[in-house]
C-alpha cells in the first residue's frame, strides 16, 4: 500500500453533501422553531394590546362621565388640530425638499441648455453665409464637443433625450 498525498489527505466534504438526511432533519427542525417563536411572538404582542386597549376604554369612560362636555370638545378640537398642522408640517417639508431638488438640477442645467442654443444658432446662422465664409467642419466638430463633455457631466435621467437629440447633431456634423 503506497502512502501518498492524496491517501494521506482526507479530501474536505460539506456536511450536506456526507449527510443528507440528518441535514434536512436540522433544516426542519430549525424551520419548526422559528415558525413557532412568531406565532409566540405575534400572541403576545395581540394579547398586551387587547390589555392595553382595555384600560384605555375603561380609562375613558371615566374620563368621560366625571369630566364637562365643554373640556371633552375642546381637548378634541385641540387634538384634531395639533394632529393637523404635523401632517401639514410634515407634507410641507417633503414639497419643499422636491422643490428643491428640481432647483438645482434646473440650475446645473441652464449652462449646458444655453450653450446648446448658441450652437444651434451659430450653426443656422453659419449656413446662410456663402460657403467660402462659412466654418469648417473641423470648427464646427471642436465646437460642440467642448460643450458636449460639460452637458452629459451635469445630464440627469430627465434630459437623456436631449442627450440624444445632441449626439444626433453631433454625429450629423461630423458627416457634413
Amino acid at each position: 500500500m503506497k502512502n501518498t498525498k492524496r491517501n494521506s489527505v482526507k479530501e474536505k466534504v460539506p456536511f450536506d453533501k456526507r449527510h443528507p438526511r440528518i441535514n434536512f432533519m436540522i433544516g426542519l427542525a430549525l424551520l419548526v422553531i422559528l415558525v413557532l417563536a412568531v406565532i409566540l411572538l405575534i400572541w403576545f404582542v395581540f394579547s398586551c394590546l387587547g390589555n392595553g386597549i382595555e384600560h384605555l376604554v375603561d380609562f375613558l369612560k371615566k374620563f368621560v362621565s366625571t369630566t364637562d362636555k365643554v373640556i371633552i370638545v375642546a381637548m378634541i378640537t385641540g387634538m384634531v388640530s395639533i394632529i393637523g398642522v404635523v401632517f401639514t408640517s410634515v407634507i410641507a417639508k417633503v414639497i419643499e425638499y422636491q422643490y428643491n431638488v428640481k432647483k438645482y438640477l434646473y440650475d446645473k442645467r441652464e449652462i449646458p441648455y444655453e450653450q446648446f442654443i448658441s450652437i444651434i444658432y451659430t450653426i443656422m446662422e453659419d449656413t446662410k453665409k456663402p460657403i467660402n465664409k462659412q466654418m469648417t467642419e473641423s470648427d464646427k466638430f471642436r465646437m460642440t464637443s467642448d460643450k458636449e463633455k460639460d452637458r452629459v457631466k451635469i445630464c440627469t435621467a430627465k434630459c437623456f433625450t436631449n442627450v440624444i437629440i445632441w449626439n444626433m447633431l453631433v454625429s450629423l456634423l461630423r458627416k457634413r
